[in-house]
């Protein structure tokens, strides 16, 4: 009995000595350094920036006619891409025509579940300190109607700069559906992406810095186009996780918070990260624990997040299953924070000869 009572106790201790280690881990890096610690040695940390995504409101004649998202990876070598969402698309019952510029933004961001980290408006005077005096020769597919009920832009090679620019990507032939100009609108991005314009503005820099060749122009998922655009969930996340190297949530709970610490040394902790990210979750640190001691990788979680005696959410298990760890670790003792921490240990896939 003496002897099962013992055996009772070991197995109880188990998690205990788990958590246990892992804040002494982490506590060791909250020393004070002499010198700041190198990629290689304990006790190194980094934050980690995510991906850079501009929502751009296109404005015509005072009404949001569509939004794009402008995103750069500088991670991956400055692959990016523009992504392309109907002024039609219906949130929450709403259609972003029937928003101010800045919150039709919000809108989309919130719907993918994707932070934005400025927000830009193309309306006319948007368009001209964009633009500049830069013009792009288009193959207009259709006419665009210009208020007077004469044709602003023909059919055919023609130069879109700063005056029809807001015309050319957001207003349709008239009696056509509002998603008909979703042609010109790709045309137009394309157009941008291969040759930014030569401007101070930031969103011309922001095209600058991305690889042409290494990135496209794409339309968001949806379900229907008419007579509202409906969101795709689930093809815009696959959508998300295939662009966007390093998402954010665009509110506090949209995607699962990850901290990567190595605890063996040699970790290849930028590659993990990466993978960690990929399957859409938010990475916001990399690190090398205080000691190296060859621990087993973990996956350990906040009580915050999983909740006491509840079963972990989809997106913590799923963060278990990629670390190849059977069962997600709980720690008990209350925090403020929100981060789930992946420790890297050396029967991680990933490890590479130190």
């Amino acid at each position: 009995m003496l002897f099962a009572a013992l055996e009772l106790l070991l197995a109880l201790a188990i998690p205990f000595i788990l958590i246990h280690g892992y804040h002494t881990l982490l506590d060791s890096r909250t020393g004070t350094f002499v010198e700041d610690p190198t990629r290689a040695d304990p006790g190194w940390a980094a934050l980690v920036d995510p991906s850079i995504v501009v929502g751009v409101a296109e404005v015509d004649q005072g009404v949001v006619t569509g939004v794009s998202l402008v995103v750069h990876n500088p991670q991956l070598a400055s692959a990016g891409a523009v992504v392309i969402v109907p002024g039609t698309l219906e949130i929450a019952g709403v259609t972003l025509d029937q928003l101010a510029p800045e919150d039709a933004v919000l809108a989309v961001s919130e719907a993918m579940r994707l932070g934005v980290g400025r927000i830009e408006v193309l309306d006319e005077a948007g368009w001209a300190a964009f633009l500049g005096s830069s013009s792009y020769v288009i193959d207009n597919p259709d006419p665009v109607p210009g208020v007077d009920g004469e044709t602003l832009v023909p059919v055919g090679a023609i130069e879109v700069g700063a005056a029809v620019a807001s015309a050319f990507a957001g207003r349709p032939v008239d009696g056509a559906v509002a998603v008909s100009v979703l042609p010109r609108r790709h045309l137009l991005w394309q157009a941008l992406l291969g040759d930014p314009p030569a401007t101070a503005a930031p969103l011309a820099a922001d095209l600058g810095e991305i690889d042409p060749v290494r990135s496209r122009v794409v339309d968001l998922p949806v379900t229907q186009l008419e007579p509202v655009a409906v969101l795709d969930g689930a093809a815009t996340e696959a959508l998300v996780r295939d662009v966007v190297a390093f998402p954010a949530g665009a509110v506090d709970g949209d995607r699962l918070q990850v901290r990567v610490v190595d605890r063996v040394g040699g970790a290849a902790l930028e590659e993990i990260a990466a993978q960690v990210a990929a399957d859409g979750h938010e990475v916001v640190e990399i690190a090398n624990a205080g000691v190296f001691d060859g621990g087993p990788t973990q996956v350990i979680a906040p009580v915050t997040i999983a909740g006491a005696g509840e079963a972990p959410p989809p997106e913590l298990a799923r963060l278990g299953q990629l670390a190849g760890v059977a069962e997600v670790t709980i720690d008990p003792r209350p925090v403020d924070e929100f981060v789930v921490t992946l420790v890297v240990g050396a029967d991680h896939a990933s490890m590479v000869p130190s």
